[in-house]
């Protein structure tokens, strides 16, 4: 343990110090009082000869062009410097297009992309089912799997969970997948593949989650740090050309790609974004991606959205194309072009935990110590002042609101974007939008407080608050059943929701306990990104084995579900 630590240590403090050695490098031109300057006739000659046509000369100032200004900043206005980048740097496909925010009415309208999307997904689902049932399906069901967050425990978790469904068939019968926080680093590198089976991708995934850069080699580790440089380096430029704030989250998705993306993934960080994903999924063959993060606003949390053809945020009404998170908007069109958001920085923030607020870190700890009375002086420092609301270095992304009508915050400029399971953990949200019309939701709920359900009541408790369509539950044992259905009856038109737990199963093993192994410290506790072969064997053969238990309710339920549409038609 003490050389798992070790490395570690050296594997953060080293990547620290090539931020830090990169800012320092950039720290005299903003420190020196002294300005370099450049004549503008002399920087359009240089464009001319090298870049004919990107600049015209109204662009040039008569006065001489300010390069690197003192006061420790850079001028606003960024245009050749970001110009300069799109030149040499960015290949962004959606460089040239303009983005505009789509505004949604209350039935929360889908995108042409989904749209059709869910016409080939749809005839692909009843073919399955079809096979599945052993019948005809008049009308497709739409199916959908709900993953909790819960850190790498998740990520494992959800990939045996998909594995399962993919062995057996589920997987190929559904239309969308919806994951927060640590399910989303399962889900997200898996379809940066086209046309791969998930039971194809799980081995390696699980190698990959075993040899994640904290539990490789020393010379292993200086490798994935000497490639961390350029992706560093480029990060830190595309923050310097675009005026963008830089975070931990950038270190962090990096640390992320690194561990869960593949070696040729690796050296393609920068051109793997959400939207690639698009041309995974388009042709129907594989489910769609539903990922989910909370912007956060003083004591105020909003779920926005993330698929591979929008970002939106459904308590605001508003869309915008997936490549074009991180532009500037101005009253709803696009201002800039900087190269689309990696799906590690992506990943990073769907993970965000570590930007617990400092009322949230004492949540997650201090308020589970005893003596209480000890610690009230520091629960009341935080929740009766703005001290409680800090966070340490969380993600800020363009706000695509600023200066809209009829919006929330019009003048911010940046969204705080976290992890949504620091809110709560199941990312049901997205599955209820009406427009989806989604029939039956299959929940793998691996949250560190499973035991409790509390996280399944408070979901339950937004879906009540959102007044949308949702069966009742009954949290008698929930916790300790393998599965449990909540129906609300055959003439309502709220989802049917199957809810698994990461529970014990005496038929799995009667000496596996994972509750006893999700406090800190623990093998699948949260904060833990070191496991052992096998700690992923007895976890993923727990989840392997609760979903073949639950096969004939699983289809059971399908079929009833199945004969109400037929009945309704």
């Amino acid at each position: 343990m003490k050389q798992q630590f070790f490395r570690i240590s050296l594997v953060f403090c080293t990547s620290i110090i090539s931020i830090t050695s990169i800012t320092y490098c950039l720290q005299p031109a903003l420190d020196q009082s002294a300005v370099k300057r450049t004549s503008s006739d002399e920087l359009k000659r240089a464009l001319d000869t090298y870049a004919p046509g990107l600049i015209t000369s109204a662009e040039f100032p008569d006065a001489p062009f300010t390069l690197a200004i003192g006061e420790k900043r850079l001028p606003c206005d960024r245009s050749l410097l970001e110009k300069l980048y799109n030149l040499l740097v960015n290949t962004n496909q959606y460089r040239d297009q303009v983005a505009q925010v789509r505004r949604l009415d209350t039935t929360l309208p889908l995108c042409t992309g989904e749209q059709e999307f869910l016409a080939k997904r749809d005839a692909h689902c009843q073919q399955r089912l079809e096979q599945l049932l052993g019948h005809p399906v008049p009308r497709t069901p739409r199916i959908a799997i709900c993953l909790s967050g819960g850190g790498y425990r998740a990520a494992i978790c959800s990939a045996a969970f998909l594995d399962t469904f993919d062995k057996i068939g589920f997987l190929d019968a559904a239309q969308y997948i919806s994951s927060l926080s640590g399910s989303t680093w399962a889900v997200a590198p898996w379809l940066i593949n086209q046309n791969c089976p998930f039971h194809n991708f799980y081995g390696e995934f699980l190698q990959r989650l075993h040899n994640n850069i904290f539990q490789k080699s020393a010379p292993e580790q200086l490798e994935d740090v000497a490639h961390s440089l350029s992706i560093v380096t480029e990060t830190f430029l595309r923050k310097l050309a675009f005026d963008e704030v830089p975070s931990l989250i950038d270190f962090y998705g990096m640390l992320l790609a690194l561990s869960l993306f593949s070696q040729e993934e690796r050296h393609n960080f920068f051109s793997i974004d959400l939207s690639s994903q698009i041309a995974v999924c388009k042709d129907g063959n594989m489910p769609l991606p539903l990922y989910t993060a909370n912007d956060v606003h003083k004591k105020l949390s909003t779920v926005v959205e993330f698929s591979p053809f929008e970002v939106s945020v459904p308590d605001w009404g508003i869309a915008i194309p997936s490549w074009s998170l991180g532009r500037k908007f101005n009253a709803g069109v696009s201002q800039n072009t900087p190269p689309t958001l990696t799906l590690g920085y992506l990943m990073g923030i769907w993970g965000s935990a570590l930007s617990l607020s400092c009322k949230d870190l004492f949540d997650f700890t201090l308020d589970k110590l005893e003596p209480k009375v000890l610690f009230e002086p520091i629960k009341q420092l935080l929740y009766e002042t703005v001290i409680g609301d800090l966070r340490v270095m969380p993600a800020r992304v363009r706000n695509m609101t600023c200066k809209m009508d009829n919006v929330p915050y019009p003048k911010k400029q940046l969204l705080t974007v976290v992890d949504q399971g620091l809110t709560y953990n199941l990312p049901f949200l997205p599955l209820v939008n009406p427009s989806r019309a989604i029939d039956v939701i299959i929940v793998l709920d691996v949250s560190g407080n499973v035991n409790t359900g509390d996280e399944l009541r408070k979901a339950e408790a937004d879906m009540r608050a959102h007044c949308v369509l949702f069966p009742p539950i009954d949290y008698t044992n929930v916790a300790t059943n393998i599965c449990s259905v909540f129906d609300a009856g055959p003439h309502s038109k709220a989802p049917v929701v199957i809810y698994l737990p990461l529970t014990k199963n005496d038929n799995y093993s009667q000496s596996y306990d994972p509750w006893a192994l999700l406090q800190v410290g623990s093998p699948l506790n949260t904060l833990n990104f070191i496991y052992s072969s096998s700690d992923i064997t007895n976890v993923c053969g727990l989840i392997e084995q609760s979903v073949m238990e639950s096969y004939q309710t699983i289809i059971s339920t399908i079929e009833t579900v199945v004969q109400r549409k037929a009945n309704q038609a």
